[in-house]
């Protein structure tokens, strides 16, 4: 079912890409809409963003996060605790 899904290869977040870019892996998420950073349920620090993931080009592999949204992964680096939301 991973016929879509090529394999990952780095690039800078401001360089032009032909390719589908399905997310990216740390950095700074770009929020669809405002600021939503999870606390750490346990010690209430502002989590640290991970990974932000897109739904994708072909139907058959996509990730659903409503029509057009994206998901965000953060973590908790002194509790290692995890948390994930998505907006659309």
């Amino acid at each position: 079912m991973l016929g879509a899904v090529t394999a990952l290869r780095p690039h800078s977040a401001d360089e032009r890409t032909e390719e589908p870019v399905l997310g990216r892996l740390g950095g700074e998420p770009d929020w669809l809409q405002d600021d939503e950073t999870p606390a750490c349920p346990t010690c209430a620090t502002r989590m640290t963003f991970a990974a932000q993931l897109e739904e994708g080009y072909d139907f058959s592999t996509a990730a659903n996060f409503g029509g057009g949204g994206r998901g965000y992964v953060f973590h908790c680096r002194p509790c290692g605790n995890a948390a994930f939301l998505w907006q659309r």
